[in-house]
């Protein structure tokens, strides 16, 4: 299968299937993931107040953590979810360090 066909059939996948595959090494599927939730989590750091620079760095953190963490994803809850909260943590952790 080539890479444009590998891409073409996450496409098509629900996000529990695509975790499934990411747990098992699956990098294409969890670029899927990447490309279909990674606004959503920028925008939610841009209204938490970061700007456009740093909500992009946060998402990018929060999309590395979910990978080396993506076992724990119990699937009680949407993946975008799970990554919004693990988006959130990082960001009020930086916060907070910025305001010491």
């Amino acid at each position: 299968m080539t890479m444009a066909e590998a891409v073409t059939a996450s496409a098509s996948r629900h996000d529990l299937e695509l975790v499934a595959l990411a747990v098992t090494g699956g990098r294409t599927a969890f670029g899927e993931l990447v490309r279909r939730h990674g606004s959503a989590v920028r925008a939610l750091l841009r209204r938490m107040g970061a700007d456009g620079a740093l909500a992009d760095d946060l998402a990018q953190d929060a999309f590395l953590a979910a990978f080396e963490q993506i076992t724990e994803f119990r699937g009680e809850g949407t993946f975008q979810a799970w990554v919004k909260r693990i988006a959130a943590r990082l960001y009020v952790k930086r916060w907070r360090k910025d305001a010491r």
